[in-house]
């Protein structure tokens, strides 16, 4: 498990170097991204919208029983 503690993006260097590797450890299936940040500015196709879905789901479930 490997946590990735900034957001996500398409539109900066660093978000769209986390973006890519996400994606390609969901393709590898090796090890297991975590999102400790919300995806900020995504402008990404419907497919991987919907394989960053689950990540994004937990992390705010996470969150949630953080902050409640």
């Amino acid at each position: 498990m490997i946590g990735f503690g900034w957001p996500l993006s398409t539109q900066t260097g660093w978000g769209q170097v986390g973006f890519n590797m996400v994606l390609q450890m969901l393709r590898l299936g090796k090890t297991r991204p975590v999102l400790l940040e919300a995806p900020e500015d995504l402008a990404i196709h419907g497919l991987h919208l919907w394989t960053l879905l689950p990540l994004e789901i937990e992390r705010r479930t996470r969150s949630a029983g953080v902050n409640g």
